[in-house]
């Protein structure tokens, strides 16, 4: 594979930042010079053959990262992620999200709110990292299958995608505003019978 070394020079200028690391700080923990680190992220005599890979490997441990990540053969921050985007057609965020199996703690709430983009936040109201719900789904996998898995899911995810790209302008037109009052109750009266199928499932099981 022909790798583009700008890339790699960016990537990890920009993940050493998202890691609120300064160089100096980075180098203690990588066994590099400051002289060094600066050739890479500046891409100057960057290459595959001076950059170790012991410090390839330091790099993805604290940039929490898989070495293909960061020498730019996916996009996603690891394998198992690029696939599953790949194969799912979600965000990155999203499958973070429904792959993680433990209770965020503080620090990665306030991690996670910075890495997201601000469309993002401000379509899903999140002001500030308190405002990130708890994302662990860990006891939670038979609901999440049992709800993948119902007849009108996709109805339901149909209407949440037309209600998050409806206008929101300060001053809509009364026909706007009942456009949107519909949106809305289409998703509410999708989950709702969601949860009857569901639950109609459930006692024909026993």
């Amino acid at each position: 594979m022909n790798y583009n070394y700008s890339e790699i020079a960016g990537k990890i200028r920009q993940e050493r930042k998202k890691a609120r690391l300064s160089q100096e700080e980075l180098c203690d923990v990588v066994h590099i010079s400051r002289n060094t680190l600066s050739e890479f992220e500046s891409a100057k005599g960057l290459s595959l053959g001076n950059l170790r890979l012991e410090t390839l490997l330091e790099m993805c441990r604290v940039f929490k990262c898989d070495v293909g990540y960061l020498l730019g053969e996916y996009e996603e921050r690891t394998r198992t992620i690029a696939d599953i985007c790949s194969l799912t057609e979600l965000s990155e965020e999203a499958v973070e999200v429904l792959c993680r199996k433990h209770i965020m703690t503080d620090e990665e709430r306030e991690e996670l709110f910075y890495d997201l983009p601000d469309e993002v936040k401000e379509s899903a109201g999140i002001h500030s990292p308190d405002d990130i719900l708890d994302c662990s789904f860990s006891i939670d996998r038979q609901a999440l299958d049992t709800l993948f898995m119902s007849r009108g899911f996709a109805n339901f995810t149909r209407s949440i995608n037309e209600c998050a790209n409806a206008r929101h302008d300060d001053l809509l037109s009364a026909r706007q505003y009942e456009y949107e009052r519909e949106l809305i109750f289409a998703v509410q009266f999708r989950a709702a019978k969601i949860a009857e199928e569901i639950i109609n499932a459930a006692k024909k099981e026993k």
